[in-house]
């Protein structure tokens, strides 16, 4: 994050009006926002971790390669002038309606960025990478009938 004096407030190239006499230059990075939006999607009830592994490459939102610094596994996000775009990748808890709790994430990681950083975000594209399925008794597998 950087600030400058200049003559309007500006994020990431977009100028914002002022008021009064000294303006600044503030930049969000694209960890940053990862950072956020990885807070905010594990506080979704629902939500177990966040996931780490990339996918197939011809998955319909292919991971860009060095997008990620390792700040926020499992989070990949693209800033812009005044937007955001987010690719995450969770593991969900088992018994839970997969549906709503993308629809969760959703909502709680464009509120998150927006408060923080007044970006808008266009997207966020939730992977349900995996199932945290409950353990099955004290070292006991189940039993096939």
């Amino acid at each position: 994050m950087s600030e400058t004096s200049g003559g309007g407030t500006t994020v990431d190239g977009a100028t914002r009006t002022t008021t009064g006499t000294t303006a600044r230059t503030t930049t969000m990075s694209d960890d940053v926002v990862a950072v956020i939006a990885g807070i905010a999607a594990r506080g979704v009830p629902g939500v177990v971790a966040l996931s780490e592994e990339t996918g197939a490459p011809d998955a319909p939102h292919p991971w860009v390669p060095g997008t990620s610094s390792g700040t926020a596994p499992g989070v990949v996000a693209a800033v812009g002038e005044r937007e955001a775009v987010i690719d995450l990748r969770l593991v969900a808890e088992h018994g839970t309606d997969l549906v709503d709790v993308a629809a969760r994430v959703r909502r709680e990681v464009v509120s998150s960025v927006l408060r923080m950083t007044e970006l808008r975000v266009t997207e966020v594209n939730v992977t349900v990478a995996d199932l945290h399925l409950p353990a099955r008794g004290a070292g006991r597998p189940g039993r096939v009938r």
